[in-house]
């Protein structure tokens, strides 16, 4: 009989989320460029291309370091989108091949009355470890102002070096795709995004029975989900449940 120990071995994710889409996510739609998506190819020819080396489909998008007269250039990867919600955490897929302290930074900034107002920002992981195969990665969006509707999106990746664009090394590249909102993710029994705090367990240890109590400030679409130290996830309990406010019971 498996246990698990949620305080020890395992991750919570709870969030107040939707099915908030991200279009031409996996990049399958490509003219000079990703669709939709605003990179620097115009300035620097090949600082985005085109990568058959998919997570999923036919295509990801490959961010390069370029190199001209001028010397070497950093790859930027931009998309500006309507939400009609807080998405609680951007998700994604990447390979990253570096060289020097090269390294890769995912953003995700989320804003109000028509961009004029920031209410959340990312929390700005970096990636600075090579990976030839696809890891996921997860940055939660931090929210200061949830008194105003959330309009705009902008999701910025950054390959560059970590002293400075100017010092970005030829031959770094990294491969992205299939981008996503989705829930926040934290270790242990804490509160993850204003207006979502999971309470308590139990027990803990489970076996057969786990008793989750957790409060939402507003009501919203709920997922509840369980994942491993290293980020896999076990199970899904429950995702985009329409939920009321108040303490909540789940067996």
């Amino acid at each position: 009989m498996k246990k698990i120990n949620l305080l020890t071995f395992c991750i919570l994710c709870i969030a107040i989320c939707s099915s908030q889409s991200i279009p031409n996510s996996s990049f399958e739609s490509w003219s000079g460029g990703g669709v939709g998506w605003i990179d620097n190819n115009g300035v620097w020819p090949g600082s985005l291309t085109q990568s058959t080396n998919a997570h999923t489909g036919n295509y990801a998008a490959r961010m390069n370091i370029t190199h001209d007269g001028n010397g070497n250039h950093a790859s930027s990867l931009q998309r500006y989108l309507t939400v009609n919600n807080y998405p609680a955490a951007l998700h994604g897929w990447y390979i990253l091949n570096k060289v020097g302290d090269d390294e890769l930074i995912v953003g995700a900034f989320i804003t109000g009355n028509g961009s004029h107002t920031n209410l959340g920002t990312g929390d700005l992981p970096v990636y600075s470890t090579s990976s030839l195969v696809y890891k996921e990665f997860t940055q939660n969006i931090i929210y200061t102002n949830q008194t105003i509707s959330a309009d705009t999106a902008l999701i910025a990746i950054l390959l560059m070096s970590h002293t400075g664009a100017a010092a970005s090394h030829l031959g770094s590249y990294a491969i992205i795709d299939d981008l996503s909102f989705g829930p926040a993710a934290t270790v242990g029994l804490t509160q993850i995004q204003t207006g979502t705090n999971l309470e308590t367990c139990f027990p803990n240890p489970a076996a057969d029975i786990l008793n989750i109590i957790y409060s939402l400030d507003g009501s919203g679409m709920v997922s509840l989900c369980l994942y491993d130290i290293t980020g896999k996830k076990i199970k899904s309990l429950f995702e985009n449940e329409n939920q009321t406010s108040g303490r909540l019971f789940h067996e």
